[in-house]
């Protein structure tokens, strides 16, 4: 990020305004990676995610099925949605044990990895947990 607003700026002062721009964009959707980076949490009745812009879970129950696309995996359902971070990217002592439960869900439900070219797109639909 910091490379990416320091081209900014740099471009800006150099009257490049498109190059500034684009430099822009990279550097907020480098921003939005950063605040939803967080950690993930696997049990027997679903699993969630939490990080700076709120807290998701989706339960086994309603995952009618799964998508993967650049090492993403996406839990859907009826009308929601779930990130998985690729699991190259997982880190800790349980991650052979995430690993393991997610499998052993998806064959308990009988749901098919299907490649798709949207899991790309990170983003939750319909999963948030309300603050109270």
């Amino acid at each position: 990020m910091v490379l990416f607003v320091g081209s900014m700026i740099g471009t800006f002062l150099a009257n490049q305004y498109r190059s500034g721009l684009l430099f822009l964009a990279l550097a907020v959707l480098d921003a939005f990676i950063l605040i939803s980076a967080g950690d993930f949490t696997f049990d027997r009745d679903g699993v969630t995610s939490q990080c700076w812009i709120g807290t998701y879970r989706m339960l086994w129950r309603d995952v009618r099925k799964m998508e993967t696309g650049a090492g993403v995996l996406i839990l859907i359902g009826d009308n929601s949605r779930f990130v998985i971070a690729p699991p190259s990217g997982w880190s800790g002592a349980q991650k052979g044990d995430a690993w393991r439960l997610l499998v052993q869900e998806m064959v308990a439900t009988g749901i098919v990895p299907s490649p798709s070219r949207t899991a790309a797109y990170k983003w939750h639909r319909n999963v948030r947990l309300r603050q109270e």
